[in-house]
């Protein structure tokens, strides 16, 4: 949405969940749409990138994923996905709403969430663009959601989630690293 919530170099759409436990206890990575599955990784650690290090990961920061080609310049990448979860294989086809996994912190992630890309000819796409009247990133188009997954993943534009009250001072890294 070329809002608050990007940044340069970020190609996608995250989609967090609030807790590690929330994570362990599964939840699955569903389908945006049906085609054949061109690429999955399954090997990765859940594991903060902060406590291994960005170098580790040599060049994988999707982590664990599945990498789905529509046709006509269409694609869907989905990363992060949890360790040992993926539920598709390569050559497979798959359809809208079948589960290709769990959502995980594999890769270049410090929270547990879901990485969606959507690409058009190799071009990164925002799905949310074109769901709110401001639009910062030149001329305003449609979204790439159907209405029916806009109604199940509505674009939040923004607020905290969690605050609550600290006795002192705190430290960067136990902010950064709570739930």
């Amino acid at each position: 949405m070329c809002g608050p919530l990007v940044y340069d170099t970020h190609g996608g759409t995250d989609i967090r969940l609030l807790s590690i436990e929330q994570m362990e206890a599964g939840v699955p990575v569903l389908a945006a749409t049906s085609d054949e599955v061109v690429g999955i990784r399954d090997s990765m650690d859940d594991v903060r990138v902060s406590t291994i290090g960005r170098d580790s990961l040599d060049g994988r920061d999707a982590g664990n994923g599945v990498r789905i080609n529509h046709g006509d310049g269409w694609a869907t990448q989905y990363a992060h996905i949890m360790k040992g979860s993926v539920r598709v294989n390569v050559g497979e086809r798959v359809e809208t709403g079948q589960a290709l996994g769990f959502v995980g912190m594999s890769g270049n992630a410090d929270f547990p969430h879901l990485h969606l890309s959507v690409s058009y000819e190799d071009q990164k796409l925002d799905p949310y663009v074109g769901v709110t009247d401001d639009y910062a990133c030149g001329e305003s188009v449609s979204p790439v959601w159907s209405t029916q997954s806009l109604n199940r993943l509505p674009y939040l534009s923004g607020g905290g989630l969690q605050a609550g009250f600290a006795a002192g001072k705190s430290k960067t890294e136990t902010t950064r690293n709570s739930y």
